[in-house]
């Protein structure tokens, strides 16, 4: 049956986040004409899921290769992971910025990267404003010397 096989793509795509039978939850819940349409099945799976940018990012930053895969498909899992955080990033620029950001906020304390990141910045030279801010305004988070 067509369904089976989209589910079970979708189930495979979304193997990081698998648990508790959501793709099949995200199925039961649409209308049966929606069923077959990949892209409506996916987008219900990613809602059911809660999946944000985030949530790729996490994946990404944690990928390890399993006893059952070689490091060639480890290598393709990376790439998916990375497609998928950095989708909206239009160019080369943004991109970039995004890594910086990420390299920055690593380097943060935990508190003070948990912080910042609920902040949302897009630019490295945001982020380190609001890292300024934030210690600048009686945080317990000192700099490192």
């Amino acid at each position: 049956m067509y369904t089976d096989k989209i589910i079970f793509g979708l189930s495979f795509e979304f193997k990081e986040l698998q648990g508790g039978g959501k793709v099949q939850q995200a199925y039961a819940a649409m209308a049966a004409e929606d069923t077959c349409d990949y892209d409506q099945l996916k987008a219900a799976i990613v809602q059911r899921y809660s999946i944000t940018e985030e949530t790729y990012r996490v994946c990404f930053r944690s990928v390890a290769c399993s006893r059952e895969e070689s490091y060639t498909d480890m290598v393709t899992r990376v790439m998916d992971l990375a497609q998928m955080w950095m989708w909206k990033w239009a160019d080369v620029d943004e991109l970039w910025e995004a890594i910086a950001v990420e390299q920055l906020l690593n380097s943060m304390p935990v508190e003070l990267c948990f912080w910042v990141r609920e902040r949302k910045p897009r630019i490295v030279a945001e982020a380190g404003r609001l890292a300024d801010d934030y210690a600048q305004h009686g945080s317990s988070i000192v700099r490192p010397t």
